[in-house]
């Protein structure tokens, strides 16, 4: 049930046999739709509003639920009560239904959920909001009409699932084969969205592309957690079973045949000294150019200097250059003293 805390107006009651992120998921959608966004959204600490580590602890603002997802991006503030007391008009609120409700539906004769559900639309909530609703104490509306048109992915059951080798995507122990986009051939090793709509449909999304539609069936489990996966029409999504792949070699190198056991102890060998069959390499051996032996000889000579490299060369030139050039500076009769 959804009530405003201002005018105690009923918004939307639905009978569920249990309380779950889609029941409350649906809820929200349709207030949405028909009166428009608001401001802030009070309940309890229950686990489909909020997460909380441990019972009797605070509430951990950094990890959000599938409802604090979407109210988080239409924009709409979650305000968590820590005890019944501090949501007096809501419990006020429910002890009437629990009073009225039940002998509503015993006088109508209904007693199945479809026609108690139909029954709370038709009649019962308008005349509970004319005997019990009160007028706000300020005029105007905090109500804003929603502009976006993608409710129905806003309101969803949200999962990140990676793209497998062969482009598929597990859902529900299901494979779910992608077919190739217009803008890539395969999305293997990507990060896609699974989606898993009110409506028990689901859509597989990567960024703002939809991939992929398939229908199901919902079990009626915990959340509504949809059944079996019901192929879309005009669509192939066959079960891919697990294949373990085993790699070939090209060309195998053969592996050298051990001798047999009956002809060691036909020949009185120890299978310990039994003769294993010699490996010969088939690569031609080059023979070393008599050259190339002097110059490492001559290397080796001059401890490690390498006299053809060019820059030894161009070193050695500059050294006789300027030999010369000084020896032609020193007067020839010094040079003949000396």
């Amino acid at each position: 049930m959804i009530l405003d805390d201002a005018t105690s107006e009923i918004y939307y009651a639905q009978l569920v046999e249990e309380e779950s992120t889609r029941a409350v998921m649906a809820g929200l959608r349709q207030v949405i739709e028909r009166k428009g966004l608001f401001c802030a959204l009070y309940s309890d600490r229950g686990s489909h509003f909020f997460v909380t580590r441990k019972a009797g602890e605070k509430v951990d603002p950094h990890r959000l639920t599938q409802v604090g997802r979407a109210l988080k991006e239409l924009g709409v503030q979650m305000i968590r009560a820590y005890s019944p007391q501090a949501r007096g008009r809501c419990e006020r609120s429910f002890g009437t239904w629990e009073n009225r409700l039940p002998q509503e539906l015993r006088l109508t004769g209904i007693s199945t959920l479809e026609q108690a559900n139909s029954f709370l639309c038709e009649h019962y909530i308008a005349e509970f909001n004319r005997k019990f609703a009160k007028p706000a104490a300020e005029k105007g509306t905090a109500f804003r009409k929603c502009g976006r048109k993608d409710l129905d992915w806003v309101f969803s059951i949200q999962t990140e699932r990676t793209v497998a080798q062969d482009n598929t995507v597990v859902v529900q122990n299901r494979y779910l084969q992608l077919d190739k986009t217009r803008f890539r051939n395969t999305l293997a090793g990507c990060t896609v969205t699974v989606c898993e709509h009110l409506d028990a449909s689901v859509s597989i999304r990567w960024g703002p592309h939809l991939l992929t539609t398939v229908k199901a069936e919902r079990d009626g489990g915990k959340d509504g957690a949809s059944g079996a996966l019901e192929i879309s029409p005009n669509r192939e999504i066959p079960t891919l079973p697990t294949v373990r792949r085993r790699r070939v070699h090209s060309n195998p190198r053969p592996k050298p045949k051990r001798p047999d056991r009956t002809d060691v102890k036909a020949n009185n060998i120890s299978p310990v000294l039994a003769p294993r069959p010699a490996l010969i390499s088939t690569k031609a051996v080059s023979q070393p150019d008599p050259r190339l032996s002097d110059a490492l000889l001559m290397r080796d000579q001059l401890f490690g200097v390498k006299p053809w490299d060019p820059g030894m060369l161009t070193l050695a030139t500059m050294l006789l250059c300027t030999a010369a050039f000084l020896a032609s500076l020193i007067p020839a009769s010094r040079a003949a003293g000396v």
